[in-house]
């Protein structure tokens, strides 16, 4: 793995007001970065920079990748398209039908296919522009706040994919949600007023799950919380083994969660 992007002492201005000051970095290829930052630090300037889609006014971005995705945090309000003509485009350029139909069906946008986008809302708007960049075959993904609008279950969908991705494209992705960054990232940069603070790795974090469950005896030695009623943390990774341990004992699931980060 080598480095994909270079910044140094890079900045940025839109009307002589300086966006980005002094941005140095070095990205590997197959990292992934979540830009965190309050509003208005420079979160979605870093990333178009990075992208291509602006050019530093003072210092150098060198970039080693020869396509890539991006996911705005706005989607464009002027599109006349309809969802499924939006898509369809995709697959008129080389990407498969069925693949854009195996993503519309993941996120539940079947029954928004023939609804033309500027009357879509902002979640399934955020969808389609999350499957559009999952379809085109990138080097990098950009991704400028992907989940503004999603509900839970499409930004779990949506986080699954993207651990797909993990090591297989450089990922570059700028969230609120800290729980999400710590789930994803190689590496955390973190901006303050167009200055960044630090780029530091990100110690791996495993998601754990609460299994609840019904049992006659406590043969699995969980945590009782009522009669006959038992709570379990497991790894995320192992939490499938752990189910059918308890039905292989004669329990009862009564309910599956996401639990705390480990």
């Amino acid at each position: 793995m080598g480095t994909i992007i270079e910044a140094i002492e890079a900045g940025f201005s839109i009307n002589g007001q300086p966006l980005l000051k002094e941005i140095t970095m070095e990205i590997e290829d197959g990292a992934a970065i979540a830009i965190t930052g309050a509003n208005g630090s420079g979160k979605s300037s870093l990333i178009k920079l990075l992208a291509g889609m602006s050019e530093p006014q003072r210092g150098e971005v060198r970039r080693n990748f020869s396509s890539y995705a991006y996911v705005p945090e706005h989607f464009p309000e002027h599109l006349s398209f309809t969802v499924r003509r939006y898509l369809a485009l995709l697959a008129e350029m080389g990407t498969s039908a069925e693949a854009v139909s195996v993503y519309t069906r993941m996120f539940d946008l079947d029954p928004f296919l023939d609804t033309p986008l500027k009357k879509c809302s902002k979640g399934t708007k955020q969808k389609a522009g999350f499957i559009q960049a999952l379809l085109k075959k990138g080097d990098v993904l950009f991704l400028d706040e992907p989940f503004t609008g999603m509900d839970e279950k499409a930004i779990r969908t949506a986080m699954d994919l993207l651990r797909q991705q993990k090591g297989k494209k450089t990922i570059i992705f700028a969230v609120h949600e800290t729980e999400l960054a710590a789930e994803l990232a190689t590496h955390a940069a973190v901006l303050d007023s167009g200055r960044l603070l630090s780029l530091s790795s990100v110690q791996p974090t495993a998601r754990t799950m609460e299994i609840t469950y019904e049992m006659d005896e406590n043969k699995l030695g969980a945590t009782p919380v009522a009669e006959r009623i038992y709570r379990m943390m497991a790894e995320e990774a192992v939490s499938d083994q752990r189910i059918g341990d308890i039905l292989k004992h004669g329990g009862h699931i009564i309910g599956v969660k996401k639990g705390d980060q480990r």
